[in-house]
């Protein structure tokens, strides 16, 4: 109360105003009840941000859970094709995370090619590609009988 009195003097000492007592609550009824808004105000303001937060929260988990989901579906792909061409062509594949989401596959025919014309650079060699290979294919044994 004692702040309210010195803000209510201090302001009317600026302006030469002088009120009666009367007055002088009305007045002071005045700021509580302002200062009470603006207090009620502000924690509606903090809570409506703190829902938005939440809301906007979920849909980024569902993201991250529908990426992983089709990371997962995209990797399954990847090594089916990679066991296909593996058999079929006689050599070891490589599957490699190319992005986010996709796998690339690489036989090491690709590989080798691809070291040809310095995309990879001459220092690749099998260890790397294990090291960073997710799943790696080796072709069937057909035996014939």
């Amino acid at each position: 109360m004692k702040e309210i009195d010195s803000i209510l003097n201090s302001n009317l000492s600026k302006k030469g105003v002088t009120i009666s007592n009367l007055q002088k609550c009305a007045v002071k009824n005045a700021m509580g009840d302002f200062a009470v808004k603006a207090v009620k105000n502000h924690i509606d303001k903090e809570n409506k941000e703190a829902i938005l937060e939440a809301i906007h929260l979920f849909p980024a988990l569902w993201s991250k859970r529908i990426k992983l989901l089709l990371r997962k579906y995209s990797c399954r792909m990847a090594c089916k094709n990679a066991q296909i061409r593996s058999t079929t062509e006689n050599r070891k594949c490589y599957v490699i995370r190319n992005s986010n989401i996709s796998y690339i596959v690489l036989s090491t025919a690709e590989v080798d090619h691809i070291k040809k014309i310095r995309i990879l650079g001459k220092d690749v060699d099998a260890i790397e590609l294990t090291k960073v290979a997710d799943f790696i294919t080796y072709p069937k044994r057909i035996m014939n009988k």
